[in-house]
């Protein structure tokens, strides 16, 4: 699919009209939908609950690494001139180099924990299925369960999780798609405006590496570390809106804090595929997130009005300080759900246990007997052993 999308990327060159464009854009969200969702699946499959923040921010934090390699980019192509217009080489180069990295993808990954191929010896292949079953997150199963369907659909931590990918991608969907105009506005020439963009890639990166290593030093702080990371898009957006722009420093500045949002964003994922166990359930989880980041996306290119520069864009950092602030609402609500649900677990379990000296043995032989070493497809709500990381 990753090869696909390249492909359908490169195809942009041969639009000639806006309806063709469109049309052309609809296949490009199609083919990419599966991407993100695909990558979270694979996370929360080869890795434990305590190591999927920071590798969910390792392979996230290539949007900004990216960005600041194809500010570099664009900005050359926007020098060098040629038988195309810029923006053609643009699709080019990046649906070219997305089909590069589909082969190393496809080359490169192994099918699953329970089949890892054979460059795992046969005692990594055991500490893989143990890995897994201690996980409690459910086995890579290809089977659509309607039942955990239902249970998907009445979850409400999912639907919240849901609802802070839209706020947090709207962040998204007016800096980058007009990133550069807003720059522009500070005083700066288009060329330019998208050099300045560079910095914002390395602020992303910075702010997801951070989170990342917070979340795996501290334990049960991804619904603390949430509304922190939401901060310093709140403090960007008012200081381009309340700040004053005949100094260009002080609103490029707030500028490079708004791309901090993909921390955020990492938080949340992790959040689900730590919390989220069963293949359906968390298929349809990653979905729902997915959705949510493409409202975000579509709901942020509509808050960027040009008739508001002399107001320096005001309906657009009130939008995005909005949902900054739902998400950080949004993150104490989830951690109350899922410490209230904890602490009735950890109370029935008392009532069942029988005095046992060895707990770390007792537990992984209470999981390893409710799962089997095969692993039962089994969601969250039906292992009582399951506990919430909050």
């Amino acid at each position: 699919m990753i090869c696909i999308w390249g492909v359908v990327c490169i195809l942009t060159v041969v639009v000639t009209s806006y309806r063709g464009l469109v049309v052309q854009r609809v296949f490009l969200g199609i083919v990419e939908s599966s991407v993100s969702p695909g990558f979270v699946l694979i996370t929360s499959l080869w890795y434990t609950k305590e190591e999927q923040t920071t590798r969910l921010g390792i392979w996230y934090s290539s949007t900004g690494i990216f960005s600041m390699f194809s500010g570099i980019v664009n900005y050359g192509i926007g020098h060098a001139g040629g038988k195309l217009a810029a923006w053609k080489y643009m699709y080019i180069f990046t649906g070219a180099w997305t089909i590069i990295w589909g082969f190393v993808v496809f080359c490169a990954i192994p099918e699953s924990p329970n089949s890892p191929g054979r460059r795992f010896s046969e005692e990594e292949k055991i500490l893989l299925k143990k890995r897994l079953v201690l996980n409690m997150t459910g086995k890579d199963r290809t089977r659509w369960k309607p039942r955990q369907a239902v249970e998907a659909i009445k979850d409400v931590k999912l639907w919240i999780m849901m609802l802070c990918a839209a706020a947090i991608y709207v962040s998204n969907g007016g800096v980058t798609a007009f990133g550069a105009r807003i720059i522009q506005s500070f005083g700066y020439s288009s060329l330019d405006a998208i050099l300045l963009q560079i910095p914002g890639g390395a602020m992303t990166c910075l702010a997801i590496y951070l989170v990342g290593y917070l979340a795996g030093r501290f334990k049960d702080s991804r619904t603390y570390i949430l509304p922190l990371s939401c901060l310093p898009v709140i403090v960007g957006s008012v200081m381009i809106w309340k700040g004053s722009w005949v100094h260009k420093a002080l609103p490029l500045w707030g500028y490079y804090l708004l791309p901090t949002f993909g921390a955020p964003y990492v938080v949340v994922l992790s959040i689900a595929a730590s919390n989220v166990a069963g293949g359906t359930k968390k298929a349809i989880c990653n979905g729902m997130i997915f959705i949510g980041y493409n409202v975000g996306n579509i709901v942020g290119g509509y808050i960027v009005f040009a008739d508001e520069t002399a107001m320096h864009y005001r309906s657009t950092w009130i939008a995005i300080i909005v949902c900054m602030c739902f998400v950080v609402g949004s993150s104490f609500v989830l951690r109350f759900v899922m410490s209230r649900e904890n602490a009735r677990r950890n109370a029935a379990a008392r009532q069942r246990t029988v005095g046992n000296s060895d707990k770390e043995e007792t537990e992984f032989q209470s999981v390893t007997n409710d799962n089997n070493l095969e692993g039962e497809d089994r969601t969250d709500w039906e292992q009582e052993d399951f506990r919430y990381v909050l």
